[in-house]
């Protein structure tokens, strides 16, 4: 095969990472439905309240379900029956019936943290300093079990959107070098290398109003990534404003 018949995905799978409050979960409810979102931070009321106000039909096409540990869903280990949903829509996947357009993972960040619980609470036998503080064993049964789980999820045969927090990175000194989508361990690293788009979400001021932005291209302190070469480096968080440059990808 050769490059030039190389084609773009005909999906989109990005990673939006930000502040609370910068306007990422409304963003990624935005995207084309139906819609299916797995809720792992509870929040999904916010994105429901910005668009009952701005397309209250948009509501319709979401289906959702709530992956926030309590004692009765299992607590942490009720990652397991996200991984038994996508299990799911992996052999509708593959009859040829999937019915979605587009998957939201929100938070990755708490997704990720509950993995490592369940994995300390699978595995008492590690020896840890604290018993609530993650042994270098945890960290690498967490690599080898996250990077798999979001292949699965980015081989979905819709757009994917996946929601992150902020987190401060610092050096051995404690210097503050960089911010980061927050995840333990080394998984940050991994983030621009599975995702094709990763934008940081964040909150200007442009004409004296508030207004919500994607930065999509790297700074001395965020990551960000973009495949578009004509994708500005500041835009709209909005899949509207996103979407010309989404399609001009799929066009070449």
């Amino acid at each position: 095969m050769k490059l030039s018949e190389l084609k773009s995905a005909e999906n989109i799978k990005v990673l939006i990472y930000g502040l609370s409050g910068a306007g990422k979960t409304s963003c990624a409810l935005g995207f084309p439905g139906p819609m299916y979102v797995a809720d792992f931070d509870g929040k999904i009321s916010s994105g429901a309240n910005f668009w009952e106000t701005k397309d209250p039909k948009r509501l319709e096409q979401v289906e959702y379900d709530n992956f926030q540990p309590t004692a009765a869903n299992g607590g942490v280990r009720v990652y397991r029956k996200f991984e038994a949903k996508l299990a799911e829509l992996e052999e509708m996947a593959k009859a040829g019936k999937f019915p979605f357009k587009t998957f939201v993972l929100d938070s990755l960040t708490s997704f990720g943290d509950m993995m490592l619980q369940a994995i300390m609470a699978d595995n008492p036998s590690v020896k840890r300093v604290d018993p609530k503080t993650p042994a270098m064993q945890d960290y690498l049964i967490l690599s080898a079990n996250f990077k798999p789980m979001i292949y699965r999820l980015l081989a979905l045969p819709c757009n994917i959107v996946t929601v992150g927090h902020l987190a401060g990175e610092k050096d051995p000194e404690g210097n503050l070098v960089g911010y980061r989508p927050a995840l333990p361990g080394k998984l940050p690293e991994l983030l621009p290398i599975l995702f094709q788009e990763v934008y940081r979400a964040y909150v200007d001021t442009i004409e004296g109003k508030p207004v919500h932005v994607a930065q999509t291209r790297p700074s001395n302190l965020y990551v960000a990534r973009t495949q578009i070469s004509e994708m500005p480096p500041k835009i709209p968080l909005a899949f509207e404003a996103m979407e010309k440059y989404f399609n001009r990808k799929k066009e070449k």
